[in-house]
């Protein structure tokens, strides 16, 4: 019966039968239709834009790159306060503080010397008394002149024992120092040696 139907209604089963294949392509073309170029740029955007707001990782290595200030003074050609990387020594500093000058007394500085944070570094003239003022132990304090001990005031530049002496009997003469720059009336200590001092004493 089911054969006999099938013979009977073939032409139809025939064109229902190619009906239903022109109706699959067309949905399966539909399906595969590209975006419009306006949507897929707005894709992109949005790509783009969660691509800059993901967090980098930041390697070990950034941390070498975090720049410290370091000051140095006296007989450079560029005294000032530089910025540096990282680990640079001494010699670094003095490079970018454009060399010595010829009075520099180069035996007195530890060139290999690495530079901390907020370090203040002295290099000395020829014939300056050597100090204590590159020593990390006394780069953060300042000697009171009113205060300190002979041995305290020698390692101030440019200051010997004669001076330190000086200082002492001036303090005890005058009842102490009311000024940073009654300094200059100790013998021996004028305008050059003042200017030298005075980052490195209080009262």
């Amino acid at each position: 019966m089911i054969k006999r139907f099938i013979l009977d209604n073939k032409q139809y089963l025939v064109l229902i039968g190619g009906i239903i294949c022109v109706l699959s392509v067309i949905f399966l073309k539909s399906m595969l239709v590209p975006l419009p170029s306006g949507e897929m740029a707005d894709i992109g955007q949005e790509r783009a834009a969660h691509a800059e707001n993901t967090p980098k990782k930041v390697g070990v290595d950034n941390e070498s790159e975090k720049l410290i200030a370091a000051d140095i003074k006296g007989a450079v050609q560029k005294p000032g306060v530089y910025f540096l990387k990282q680990g640079l020594r001494v010699k670094d500093l003095v490079v970018k503080a454009g060399g010595f000058t010829p009075e520099a007394d180069r035996t007195q500085i530890n060139m290999a010397q690495i530079i901390q944070d907020e370090m203040m570094i002295y290099i000395p003239e020829k014939g300056e008394v050597k100090s204590g003022a590159n020593d990390p132990t006394v780069q953060n304090r300042k000697v009171s002149i009113n205060r300190s001990s002979v041995e305290e005031l020698e390692n101030l530049p440019g200051i010997g024992p004669g001076k330190a002496q000086r200082i002492i009997d001036y303090r005890a003469e005058n009842g102490g120092f009311k000024k940073l720059e009654d300094l200059k009336n100790i013998s021996g200590i004028g305008e050059k040696t003042f200017e030298k001092l005075k980052e490195f004493i209080s009262l």
